[in-house]
């Protein structure tokens, strides 16, 4: 691959970076205007004021608080991963930092996956569970959660051949 297109390959990534931290800012707005306006329409209920509720229930919005809280290690994540994004364009992109940016990458991907499983667990428990299609339905989301998990275990891996690389290079250097 040519030092040209892997400067593309580079400014695409870092793109793809800028959106993702983008909707996760979107992803933080979202659930707080939801649950405020939720909060305005009671009180403008209970002030002789009608109108629809957001949530039937307050226990229909803990998926959406739960996705709130999903965004605070997803934001971590893009942020590790612009910080291996800028060090690509350098040539020292085996270092002990981007193993510790991709190690820290696995327990952001860990805990925002845990709590896409807490809440698939919330809306089956709470919401769908006397409901057949749903139990199929929550079965298939928690199915698809698994590549994430697995992810984490490469994001670890490699954490640990980064490390290496970057002991081997320190390594060689001092021989010279």
């Amino acid at each position: 691959m040519t030092a040209k297109s892997s400067l593309g390959l580079v400014r695409v990534a870092k793109l793809f970076n800028i959106v993702a931290m983008f909707l996760i800012a979107i992803g933080w707005v979202v659930p707080i205007l939801a649950v405020a306006m939720h909060i305005l329409i009671l009180f403008a209920n209970n002030l002789g004021y009608g109108g629809d509720l957001i949530f039937d229930d307050w226990q229909e919005a803990g998926p959406l608080l739960i996705a709130f809280l999903i965004c605070f290690p997803m934001y971590f994540f893009f942020k590790r991963l612009g910080a291996i994004i800028d060090s690509a364009t350098g040539s020292d992109i085996f270092s002990t930092d981007n193993a510790d940016n991709l190690q820290a990458m696995a327990w952001f991907l860990f805990a925002s996956q845990a709590a896409i499983t807490l809440a698939t667990a919330w809306n089956f428990i709470w919401i769908e569970s006397s409901d057949e299609d749903a139990i199929w339905d929550n079965s298939i989301e928690l199915a698809l959660t698994f590549p994430y998990y697995l992810m984490v275990v490469v994001l670890f891996i490699l954490a640990g051949v980064f490390r290496h690389g970057a002991a081997m290079r320190d390594d060689l250097e001092g021989t010279v």
